[in-house]
């Protein structure tokens, strides 16, 4: 079961000395707000807490239960062998602390539900953006997208809700960079300034536009029940990739595209990601967890994050992204030193260690040279086995990223 508190934050009353922002004139009268106020200032974590206090006290009151909340959203969960208790006994504990539970925002014991503007279905393990809320985002996407230009709460608002789909779509993470370099304009003082939607930005919501016109927008969160038997090395040098797995080893070499625009060697670290990954599903990884060992943090980090302010390295991480999902393939990173990477010695073109892997794999440099300039020194990049491009969106698969 579940529930919403009705108007959240306006349920609480504020401190005599905060009451003093909250003063208007009305013909003569002067009226005080005593109650909290949404998109005015905080209520200083007051109110997460005591939501924390609540469904502490519901676990209390029935230890069978499992409570938890997303600010005034509370999911209540039954884990035990006695059947559930009736719903007007946890509202009657939830009454006992003052709250008021929203008239329409509840449900009662059930496996498929709706929750934070998504269905939920416990039984198959999946949940799936409402079509209510992809109608609203869309409307709001539509409508931004024909404005001449923006103010900063229309664009936070924006960020905000494509954030709460990658809640859902973390690869989506990755289509944010120029909406949130485009808010960081913004001088917040002046609440009124607009500015033009730039053109990078205008690309990202048009991608984001289509992206949730094209359903089922839905995922599982199944679990895979087994892991890869081998742990996965990639590193990357100024010389080129390397991967080992297993014994065996690959390089990749790359003299000199080290020293082209917009490149540098965390690209290439992301590059030997996804080459390993790619060696992964090449040897016949699917429906499993993957771990990989990494000796680059801000690979680590940007993996993590779903996003990276370089333009290539996002756009391998868009790559790998949609890659694992499409082996259902769930990814664990770890940061290793330098001297523990087998990899290490492949990416300089060593591979005297180690049994070939002679896999043909899709090269990820590929669409970044046919958008760089031409480069007064010639290299050679090695042959690629093209496993197919992975343009357009990827539905009904898995969530794939752990740390």
């Amino acid at each position: 079961m579940g529930f919403d508190l009705a108007d959240a934050y306006q349920q609480l009353p504020n401190a005599p000395a905060q009451r003093r922002r909250f003063v208007f004139e009305v013909e003569g009268d002067f009226f005080v707000w005593v109650v909290g106020m949404f998109g005015i200032a905080t209520m200083a974590a007051l109110f997460g807490q005591l939501c924390d206090v609540l469904c502490w006290w519901i676990e209390h009151s029935f230890p069978a239960i499992r409570a938890r909340h997303f600010a005034d959203d509370h999911l209540i969960l039954h884990d035990g062998p006695d059947p559930c208790p009736p719903t007007t006994e946890i509202y009657s504990e939830v009454a006992r602390f003052g709250w008021t539970v929203h008239a329409t925002k509840h449900f009662s014991w059930s496996r498929c539900f709706v929750l934070l503007g998504f269905e939920w279905d416990m039984d198959k393990q999946t949940v799936a953006l409402t079509e209510e809320k992809r109608s609203k985002y869309l409307r709001k996407l539509s409508t931004m997208l024909a404005m001449a230009a923006v103010r900063y709460k229309d664009i936070s608002s924006m960020a905000g809700t494509l954030v709460h789909v990658c809640s859902i779509f973390p690869e989506r993470r990755s289509s944010l960079n120029a909406i949130y370099a485009f808010r960081n304009r913004f001088d917040r003082r002046r609440r009124f300034h607009s500015l033009d939607i730039p053109t990078s930005a205008a690309s990202e919501l048009r991608n984001w536009l289509i992206f949730l016109k094209t359903p089922p927008l839905a995922r599982s969160f199944r679990p895979p029940s087994v892991s890869f038997p081998h742990l996965v090395y990639s590193d990357a040098s100024n010389l080129g990739c390397g991967v080992v797995i297993d014994g065996k080893a690959q390089a990749w070499a790359l003299p000199g595209i080290i020293d082209q625009g917009e490149m540098d060697i965390g690209v290439m670290e992301a590059w030997a990601l996804q080459l390993a990954l790619e060696a992964c599903v090449s040897l016949g990884a699917k429906d499993c967890t993957v771990r990989f060992q990494v000796d680059n943090l801000g690979v680590v980090y940007a993996f993590r994050k779903g996003r990276s302010r370089s333009k290539w390295t996002n756009h391998c991480l868009r790559c790998i992204a949609e890659i694992a999902i499409e082996a259902n393939i769930t990814m664990s990173m770890a940061y290793i030193a330098s001297t523990d990477n087998l990899a290490d010695a492949p990416s300089r073109g060593d591979c005297s260690r180690f049994q070939p892997l002679n896999l043909q794999l899709a090269a990820p440099w590929q669409e970044f040279l046919g958008a760089a300039p031409p480069h007064h020194e010639s290299f050679a990049i090695p042959a690629s086995c093209p496993l197919g491009r992975r343009d357009g969106f990827l539905r009904e698969r898995h969530l794939r990223t752990s740390s």
